[in-house]
């Protein structure tokens, strides 16, 4: 059979009688010729395909000769005998594969053939199966014609087709060849759809990139040429298939083809016999609750509904198919068993809902389910989890200098780099309220977007659900930055949900604007109410972020009211509950460009936003020289793909959903106050937390304690383990301090033998399980796998399976101290290296400037200083973190404290409480105090004496430093710097008393600082003695070193930056 079809082109009668008329293909899998014949058309159309052969690198002597005979044809006949040569030379594989389409495209172009039917419908053509893919191999070199339609398609298409440009745009082209004669300004009109309904392409998808071409190109006409839907010409048979039909509460509407239809409509459509399972499968899915996506119980009912219609034996009635005598059944665990384990979790809990609603009686007031059924899809059949690999995941983290690049690429220039990337996608015609004329506007919502997400730790979901509080009462002003009452005469929202919230600081008595992010941090499950939560931080790049893009969508995409859950395509897949609970909100990152306006941005536009950004990342590394240490390029993009308008981005070895942030994330998360974490990790003042009684001027922890008290404690700990046993998991909630349930249930399950007692709480797994001590790396309700302790093995703060009470307070708030001191250091470190790093950048950038040749050792050195800064803020960053840990440990076992220590009114005290042995009517609390840099080693190296837990050698070897300087500054020799660890830290610690006996820590501070001298305050000769003892020989003496003068008190520091 050859290529060329006998039957004559249908000819579709033109608009206008002064048009030529149309014709459109009339063989489903050949191609079709219209007459007449015009040798030109072929000589022109082989010229450019032997151009293209002749640019290749292997000639093709026998392809350019079947190109010569069609060349050579006279008339019709001639043309149509050497075609079919040439594509039996094609189908025999020594033809080349594209080029036999592109020849076949030349001709359509120069009015010599129409393309099958099928290649728009999809199905069997004269390509397949050499050329199966059916595609199109269109660029501006190999058929330039073609190009500029699809250019042409992209530019006019509608918004809502903006993020599938490339899709629909392909589509442009498959739907033109098959109607010609070919011209520049071709459209299709409404006599045409209705010849092209005979092969329009059933697929949803497919269908609506079909339609959205043809609507492009009518557009670019000036018209969509249809009179009405268009959806009536295309679509005739599609309409009947989509039949109104009656839902539950009486509302007609249409029955859906969409494998994620909720209802499974598109089974029936297929096999009507299948109702029964749909219904069952469609009251499932409604059973769900508390499901933000229902994707996997969907998929799992789609699998389902696949298996029974491709095996019409298998009966069409649930309950004869659970009966456990009905032996096809077991067919369909085998169909899903390589599935994903999350889909055969999914159908257990479906047929689990199968037997309870179809497989129950009642009696007496209880329902019992009948024997002889049984689950197709046992509970052992599930497999217990997936090979892990220790908490690491396929997403590589960006390093942080990088990120820093990103927000230059986005910002500079007044933002130039997104507005001239993304001229054809993110700008808007509107116009002026008072001159009433168009200008056009760049929507920042996905620039605004990745900035936001480089500002702070939050999840993509949770940055398309944050609410502009444009309904809110009360608002921030973004001229005066006060908070005022709302005037923006919208309709207010329910409940305040804006992401700009005032919080009121009772330690600075005071109020600041904190963010409230209003989704929980998981995406697919949410408790009975979703409330979010508040992240106290004043973060001055956020709220001027937030400000201007809530005034941009004032101005330039404004409503009248909150967009209700269920408006949004999200609402699709979430359990009624959750659609029902979820309020109305006035989305900050509402898409102005797309057809649902008040939507949040789609994930496919910011996935194409990230894609490009990161082609620019690539880009501007190698511009600034930025290389690997073998002096290879980064290459940050993994593969491209060809697109009419030129190559583009199609995987990233970076995902946008796992881009970290370019400053602490402990300043995003709870515990610490905002303005003492800012301090310490600026470097103004060295934190202690003390442990302090009403009515005792006792603050800390090491004044008050003792062998004899901590052998008391250690009584209390054991104490402890007793009614661990005892209670119940929601009682032991009361009486611990936890970080996570699980470590109140494995201490349950576990027995006091196999815990590890540690002098600031308890591990219930005997410190063995630090590798998964973590947050979840894969958290779904059948499948979760943890990662490790972030910190490390021991930094019990931070680990969930950690235990602890009232009973450990002391050795939690000596914990926290340590982790301070490790704070403070390790922002001494970041400070350090990032001044070096700014250094180096700023030689290189001067270098470029003046047109030096780039060095590789200057490149390594920066390289090197840039991840030596990154290692020193990620210490810091945990440092920061884990005293937010053990601040809410603290809290949580003060609060315990007092509750257990109050009966009745809950002022009268029942006796001495556990907690170091506080007097009798002392209450409990805590504080945190500025203290000299001595005053905080050395309480951290004192405590150490009674708690082992202690890592006390840094801060010993401070403390050691400190004091050899005092001695030197009051004309004595520095006696213990030539002293071991152990010995120097005994002899400090005797030191330490002394002074601590002699005077108040505000004179110690000013000994240390040498703004007090020994002998002034009468300790020269005690001091002397003691040293003289400890050491064995007397104490050399030299000449006083005159005391600097005085440091000024430190002013309140602003808060960092972000």
């Amino acid at each position: 059979m050859g290529c060329i079809t006998s039957l004559s082109p249908i000819e579709v009668a033109p608009d206008l009688a002064s048009d030529p008329p149309l014709f459109v293909a009339a063989d489903d899998v050949r191609l079709t010729v219209i007459d007449p014949f015009n040798p030109e058309s072929a000589i022109a159309a082989t010229d450019a395909i032997a151009a293209i052969l002749r640019r290749k690198p292997r000639a093709r002597p026998k392809a350019l000769a079947l190109l010569a005979s069609i060349a050579a044809a006279s008339d019709r006949g001639e043309f149509v005998a050497a075609l079919d040569a040439t594509y039996a030379s094609f189908v025999a594989r020594r033809f080349p594969q594209a080029e036999f389409v592109l020849l076949c495209l030349h001709l359509y172009v120069r009015g010599a053939i129409l393309f099958p039917r099928n290649f728009v419908r999809g199905g069997e053509t004269l390509f397949s199966p050499v050329y199966s893919n059916q595609s199109t191999p269109v660029n501006a070199v190999t058929a330039a014609e073609l190009a500029a339609l699809q250019d042409r398609v992209r530019r006019h298409a509608r918004s809502k087709a903006s993020n599938n440009l490339d899709l629909i745009s392909r589509w442009a082209v498959r739907a033109v060849v098959t109607v010609g004669p070919y011209t520049p300004e071709l459209t299709i009109n409404e006599d045409t759809a209705r010849i092209f309904a005979e092969f329009a392409p059933n697929d949803d998808r497919k269908y609506w990139a079909f339609r959205e071409a043809i609507y492009a190109l009518n557009r670019s006409a000036g018209s969509d040429g249809f009179t009405g839907d268009i959806n009536e010409f295309l679509r005739p048979r599609m309409a009947a298939e989509h039949a109104l039909v009656l839902d539950d509460k009486g509302t007609r509407r249409r029955r859906s083809t969409r494998r994620n239809d909720p209802t499974f409509a598109w089974s029936v459509l297929k096999d009507r016999e299948v109702e029964p399972w749909r219904k069952l499968l469609e009251d499932w899915i409604g059973s769900r609750r508390a499901r933000k996506s229902l994707s996997a119980e969907i998929v799992t009912g789609n699998h389902l509904l696949d298996f029974l219609i491709l095996h019409p034996g298998v009966t069409r009635d649930p309950v004869v198919f659970v009966k456990a005598d009905y032996a096809l059944a077991g067919g369909f665990l085998t169909y899903i068993a390589d599935k994903k384990n999350d889909t055969i979790s999914k159908a257990h809990a479906f047929f689990e809902f199968a037997l309870d609603t179809l497989c129950t009686v009642e009696e007496e007031g209880s329902r019992y389910r009948l024997r002889g059924v049984v689950n197709p899809v046992p509970q052992d059949a599930i497999p217990s989890s997936r090979t892990y690999y220790g908490g690491q995941t396929h997403r590589l983290a960006m390093p942080v200098a990088w990120v820093a690049i990103l927000q230059e690429i986005i910002t500079r220039d007044q933002f130039r780099w997104p507005k001239e990337t993304f001229a054809g996608t993110d700008w808007l015609r509107v116009a002026d309220p008072t001159t009433k004329e168009t200008s056009n506007v760049w929507n920042p919502v996905r620039a605004f977007f990745v900035l936001l997400k480089l500002y702070l730790p939050l999840r993509t979901h949770q940055i398309r659900m944050l609410d502009s509080g444009e309904g809110d009462r009360e608002v921030l002003n973004a001229a005066s930055r006060t908070w005022v009452a709302n005037d923006f005469g919208v309709i207010p929202s329910k409940e305040d949900q804006g992401v700009l919230r005032r919080i009121w600081d009772p330690g600075q008595t005071s109020w600041f604007t904190g963010i409230y992010v209003n989704t929980n941090k998981t995406q697919d499950r949410v408790g009975e109410i979703d409330r979010g939560y508040v992240i106290p931080w004043e973060n001055e790049q956020v709220i001027r972020l937030v400000l201007e893009l809530r005034e941009w969508q004032i101005r330039y995409n404004s409503l009248t009211a909150p967009t209700p859950y269920r408006n949004m395509p999200d609402a699709r897949q979430a359990s009624p509950d959750v659609v029902a609970s979820t309020p109305a909100r006035y989305y900050l990152f509402r898409d102005a460009t797309s057809d649902k306006r008040a939507v949040p941005v789609t994930s496919s536009r910011m996935r194409n936003f990230w894609m490009a950004l990161c082609a620019e990342l690539e880009t501007e590394l190698q511009r600034r020289g930025i290389r690997n240490q073998d002096g290879s390029e980064i290459q940050i993009i993994d593969s491209w793909r060809e697109e009419p308008s030129g190559p583009v981005p199609a995987t990233s070895i970076f995902d946008l959903h796992a881009l970290r942030v370019t400053g602490l994330t402990a300043f995003a998360k709870a515990g610490v106050p905002i303005e003492i974490l800012s301090k310490l990790v600026a470097g103004h003042a060295s934190i202690l937390m003390t442990l302090y009684y009403t009515r005792m001027d006792i603050g800390h922890v090491s004044d008050v304690l003792s062998n004899a008290k901590v052998r008391i404690d250690d009584q209390a700990q054991v104490e402890m383990a007793s009614f661990i046993k005892a209670l119940s998991v929601n009682e032991l909630s009361l009486r611990t301090a936890f970080n996570s349930v699980q470590g109140l249930e494995t201490a349950k399950k576990t027995q006091p033998a196999i815990w590890q007692w540690m002098d600031h709480g308890i591990c219930p797994n005997g410190r063995t399980r630090c590798h998964e001590g973590g947050e979840p790396v894969v958290d779904q309700r059948d499948r979760k796998h943890y990662g490790p302790v972030r910190g490390g093995v021991g930094n019990c703060a931070l680990c969930r399976f950690f235990v602890t009470g009232h009973q450990f307070l002391p050795g939690l708030v000596a914990k926290l101290n340590e982790a301070s001191f490790g704070a403070a250091e390790w922002s001494k470190a970041w400070r350090s290296r990032t001044q070096i790093e700014q250094r180096l950048r700023g030689e290189r950038i001067a270098a470029e400037d003046a047109g030096d040749t780039p060095r590789p050792e200057q490149d390594a050195e920066l390289v090197r200083a840039a991840s030596a800064a990154e290692d020193a803020m990620r210490e810091l960053d945990v440092c920061a973190e884990t005293m937010h840990a053990y601040h809410n440990l603290v809290e949580q076992a003060v609060a315990i404290a007092r509750r257990e220590g109050t009966v009745g009114d809950g002022t009268t005290p029942t006796g001495p409480a556990l907690i170091v042995n506080a007097p009798e009517g002392a209450g409990i609390g805590i504080d945190y105090v500025e203290v000299p840099e001595f005053e905080l080693v050395d309480e951290i190296c004192r405590t150490a004496r009674f708690y082992h837990s202690i890592n006390w050698s840094t801060a010993n070897l401070r403390r050691k430093e400190i004091f050899n300087r005092m001695l030197m500054r009051n004309g004595l020799e520095p006696v213990y710097v030539g002293l071991s660890d152990e010995v120097s830290k005994a002899a400090l610690d005797a030191a330490s008393d002394l002074l601590r006996r002699r005077m108040s820590r505000d004179k110690i501070g000013q000994l240390m600082s040498g703004e007090a001298r020994l002998k002034e305050l009468g300790l020269l000769e005690e001091t002397v003695s003691l040293i003289e003892q400890q050491i064995g020989r007397p104490v050399q003496r030299a000449v006083m070193i005159e005391a600097p003068s005085a440091r000024p008190a430190l002013a309140r520091p602003a808060l960092l930056k972000a």
